[in-house]
């Protein structure tokens, strides 16, 4: 994934937000649009990513009022030439390239080939959670010995180096970039524990098992494929791999898992009812449905 990513986000994320507040009176349209890119630093590469739809929505705020103020800035930060557009576009702006800029409107959708994550962990991490849940289900009452995992050689520096904060995490963003933890507290509890996996950070038990885990980089591996072996006391071993990560295209999830993920997350906040009624409009979205509906739902 591009390093660009994050300033698009946090940039688009602030323009849909000033959305919000089109029906104040006298807010000047080009003077906001001036103040997107003052704002871009705020995020830029960092992996507080869950911040960016607050940033936002507090960014709108700040940039209505500068404008209403009539504080001065970039008059064409969008379109201008050294503006988003231009920073994010091809360098050679040929009318080919710029028509299949709006190729495929309402009718291609590349969202739909968009990785989705079926686990609150880094990507690199999620076959080996998938791995070890399904060989746990194999194993019966064997006593684990110990699990090796074989990575792509740049996951390792990434997720899988022998350093304490790796093998033994003790908050949430180091157990997100932990396989040793994510394969740990998979083997114990399974795959489907979300964010309240992260309760189990200091756990005894899972730290013990975290010390029998061992990574290694495989030179034939070049993306996320991942290879788990499962050696336990008597003797034997359980193998399993995975060549495609779980929630990457083309094995995307099913519309069932998302919903499940989604009501995980929402109902906590809008109650399942609320929840479902959002998530019926969205699978319809690629048809003309009511997002004046949705956006009503999701106040």
């Amino acid at each position: 994934m591009k390093h660009d990513y994050v300033p698009v986000t946090k940039t688009l994320a602030t323009f849909v937000a000033n959305l919000k507040f089109k029906d104040l009176p006298d807010t000047h349209v080009q003077r906001l649009k001036s103040f997107l890119l003052d704002y871009i630093a705020v995020a830029a590469y960092a992996w507080n990513k869950r911040l960016h739809p607050g940033f936002a929505a507090h960014d709108a705020v700040i940039c209505v009022a500068l404008a209403e103020a009539g504080v001065q800035a970039a008059e064409q930060a969008i379109e201008g030439e050294f503006g988003l557009l231009q920073a994010y576009t091809p360098a050679e702006m040929t009318p080919e390239k710029l028509q299949s800029l709006v190729d495929g409107l309402s009718r291609v959708w590349t969202s739909a080939g968009t990785a989705i994550k079926p686990y609150p962990a880094c990507r690199m991490t999620h076959s080996a959670i998938a791995l070890a849940d399904s060989l746990r289900k194999r194993a019966g009452n064997r006593s684990v010995e110990k699990i090796e995992l074989l990575l792509a050689p740049h996951c390792v520096p990434i997720v899988g180096q022998n350093i304490e904060n790796k093998v033994h995490p003790t908050n949430v963003v180091e157990g997100q970039f932990s396989i040793y933890f994510q394969a740990a507290v998979a083997w114990i509890h399974g795959s489907g524990l979300g964010w309240t996996m992260y309760n189990h950070l200091l756990d005894h038990d899972l730290n013990e098992l975290t010390k029998r885990i061992t990574v290694d980089g495989d030179l034939k591996y070049k993306g996320l494929e991942t290879k788990v072996t499962v050696s336990f006391s008597d003797g034997t071993n359980l193998t399993e791999e995975l060549l495609e990560a779980p929630g990457e295209p083309p094995h995307s999830l099913s519309w069932e898992i998302l919903q499940e993920k989604f009501e995980s997350l929402s109902v906590p906040v809008y109650g399942l009812d609320r929840s479902r009624q959002i998530s019926n409009i969205v699978k319809l979205i690629d048809t003309p449905g009511d997002i004046e509906g949705l956006m009503k739902l999701l106040r």
